[in-house]
């Protein structure tokens, strides 16, 4: 997705042509559902309807747990 090529974005077909590939973008929508689990309680459920990178998880981090953590 996203430009790149992996094994998911490519289908190979060996019926007649073993060189051809076929590519199609997977539009399938995505959700990361986080938990945490504490001694004493759980966090959670957090769910990103998106992918998880760096700054989602420093956003869910500063903006979800810490307040959870604090109160």
């Amino acid at each position: 997705m996203g430009g790149s090529v992996n094994r998911h974005n490519c289908h190979y077909w060996a019926a007649k042509d073993r060189c051809m590939t076929v590519e199609k973008m997977q539009s399938r929508s995505k959700v990361t559902a986080w938990c945490g689990m504490m001694a004493t309680n759980v966090i959670g459920p957090y769910l990103l309807h998106d992918t998880m990178n760096l700054e989602c998880y420093h956003e869910m981090l500063e903006d979800y747990i810490w307040s959870m953590l604090s109160g």
